[in-house]
């Protein structure tokens, strides 16, 4: 029996998240990663994988990206917002509004979507707000205290 099976039938229905340099973002089974045979080369993706996470369906994802005028921008999203796919492929950004690429990524548990409520669920057409901003300086403030525990 395979390990994914297993792992299905034990209720873990896990996703790895990888986040690229230029702030696309894909959401791999487990499955496809388990499963492969050792000692095969696969097909790679061009693009610099700078963030790998296991993640569950009911977790969300802490993204901040280098915008206009040397601004980070962040944003909080659902982790089943962003599109399933095969380890190769390159992955989707989050929003469509082009950007310096990716400085930080991190998964967090749902309990924190009420705390960042302005950044959360933002529509694709926002890059996100600017960090420090003072219209989302709480959000801001909690972000920073939590990942810099």
């Amino acid at each position: 029996m395979k390990v994914s099976t297993t792992l299905r039938k034990l209720g873990f229905i896990l996703n790895i998240l990888l986040a690229y340099n230029n702030a696309r973002l894909i959401r791999v089974p487990i499955a496809q990663i388990i499963d492969k045979k050792e000692r095969v080369q696969y097909k790679r993706n061009k693009n610099k994988v700078v963030f790998a996470c296991p993640a569950k369906k009911t977790d969300i994802i802490y993204t901040e990206v280098k915008g206009p005028n040397d601004n980070n921008f962040i944003r909080v999203d659902d982790v089943l917002k962003i599109k399933e796919g095969k380890i190769t492929d390159g992955g989707e950004r989050i929003s469509v509004v082009d950007n310096d690429g990716l400085v930080r990524c991190e998964i967090l548990s749902s309990e924190h979507k009420e705390a960042l409520n302005k950044i959360y669920d933002l529509k694709t057409t926002q890059l996100g707000h600017i960090l420090n901003n003072t219209w989302c300086a709480k959000e801001s403030e909690y972000i920073l205290k939590l990942l810099n525990k």
